[in-house]
């Protein structure tokens, strides 16, 4: 008799669908990190700009208050009441939005070094303190209309004079306000118009309101307003440097210049803020990394393929076999000759107690090698020994073998005899078999000529 015998079906199922899957859920789990990312830094940089918006329009609104806060102690104080303050309110208003603009310059290098859980707590902080300044502003609103009406000439005299002496104070600064206005803020306003350009409406608005405030400060420069043009230049260089320094750190996003699967991963990622080359990078390699471990467990976990070439029958097929232990009747020494993987013989104790499964082959013949298939729990390394006798009462020590048990998925063991050894009882002695008792699915012997690996 010729033949293939097939001892374990190759397995490379499991391998291969491990290999696949696995590194498709860890591009899946990049895609759905990406994206989670992108939309959190998507509302965080929303967020930023509607702070920075809300801040700009209370110091609008207070610019337009001020004149009349600085005239309002001319007013005849009520009976019975103090001269109004809304001077000093408006200083304060004003001292608090200085602080909130400071804060919004440290939320941008929190930013830049990717601490977004600070900046979106330094956030909600800020529009609960806007609400404060909104509600002051209210307040001195309401209180400058209920002020009772300034002497005209004084009133002029007093901002005549107070304009007067921001023109003294400018004066010296003349050489560095018509540096700002004629070279500082232009350059400025060249490098915005690019990224305010491609950023959206909300840059181009902003863009669009440091080109008007820095025409307006190059006219008051010419009609010999230093003021003005202190005031027009500074404005529009916040502006222009503030949409430059945004769209550096990040907080303006560019749309995807082309179509295409790269382009939109590509804007992914620096909307994300991540390189695109070192994102595709990780994953790529994490995809590759997870792919080789799933092939190795899927191996791990399925029986390796063991074909040998036989030119005869196994010669323990059904033999007499008769145990040291069994568990039952349903797991005896017969179990494991039987020629049926799913039955095995369980001897029911620990290798405290020696024992042992002997097989009669009904006569003598010549061994070549032994197979056996053992099980275990938990799983581990399972080691035995094959005995070789002619009357099972003398034994020869033919040799030992070990291989990987478990509950299910293990793998033969192969012991081969030596040269010349003849013999009709084999005896299979377990020598360690971890914490669980033994139990022995299948065993095969064959003779010399018989097995070729």
């Amino acid at each position: 008799m010729t033949g293939v015998l097939s001892i374990r079906e190759h397995a490379w199922v499991l391998p291969g669908i491990l290999t696949i899957l696995a590194p498709v859920l860890v591009a899946f789990w990049a895609l759905r990190r990406l994206r989670s990312q992108r939309l959190a830094l998507r509302e965080l940089r929303a967020r930023f700009r509607e702070t920075l918006d809300s801040c700009e329009d209370l110091l609008g609104r207070l610019a337009l208050l001020e004149p009349a806060a600085r005239v309002a102690a001319l007013a005849p104080p009520p009976p019975g009441g103090r001269a109004s303050g809304a001077e000093q309110e408006y200083v304060n208003l004003r001292e608090s939005l200085r602080q909130v603009e400071e804060s919004l310059l440290q939320g941008e290098g929190e930013w830049q070094i990717g601490r977004y859980d600070r900046l979106a707590s330094r956030l909600s902080n800020l529009w609960a303190h806007l609400d404060t300044i909104r509600g002051g502003i209210d307040r001195l609103d309401r209180d400058l209309a209920a002020v009772g009406p300034v002497p005209a000439p004084e009133a002029a005299e007093l901002l005549e004079r107070r304009a007067g002496q921001e023109h003294e104070a400018r004066a010296g600064q003349e050489t560095e306000i018509r540096a700002r206005c004629e070279r500082e803020a232009p350059r400025l306003l060249a490098r915005a118009r690019h990224p305010a350009s491609a950023a959206g409406e909300w840059a181009a608005a902003r863009l669009g309101r440091a080109e008007a405030s820095l025409a307006e400060a190059l006219e008051a420069l010419a009609a010999g307003d230093l003021v003005g043009a202190d005031r027009g230049s500074r404005l529009a260089r916040a502006l222009a440097g503030g949409t430059v320094r945004l769209s550096e750190s990040g907080l303006l996003i560019e749309p995807p210049a082309g179509r295409g699967p790269w382009a939109g991963f590509a804007a992914a990622c620096r909307e994300a803020r991540v390189p695109p080359r070192v994102g595709l990078g990780w994953t790529l390699a994490a995809m590759a990394l997870v792919g080789a471990a799933g092939n190795w467990v899927g191996h791990r976990l399925t029986f390796r393929s063991t074909e040998v070439r036989v030119s005869g029958s196994n010669l323990a097929l059904r033999a007499p076999a008769q145990a040291s232990h069994a568990l039952d009747l349903a797991h005896t020494g017969a179990r494991a000759v039987d020629g049926d993987l799913a039955t095995t013989w369980q001897s029911g104790v620990s290798l405290a107690e020696p024992q042992a499964v002997v097989i009669d082959l009904g006569k003598p013949h010549p061994i070549g090698k032994v197979l056996v298939l053992p099980q275990a729990a938990p799983p581990g390394r399972c080691t035995w020994e094959i005995d070789l006798s002619a009357d099972s009462w003398e034994w020869a020590r033919s040799g030992k073998a070990t291989a990987v048990c478990g509950p299910a998925h293990s793998r033969w063991g192969i012991t081969e005899a030596a040269t010349g050894s003849k013999a009709r009882f084999v005896r299979v002695r377990p020598t360690d078999w971890g914490r669980s008792g033994v139990a022995v699915a299948e065993i095969r012997v064959f003779a010399p000529s018989s097995l070729v690996k």
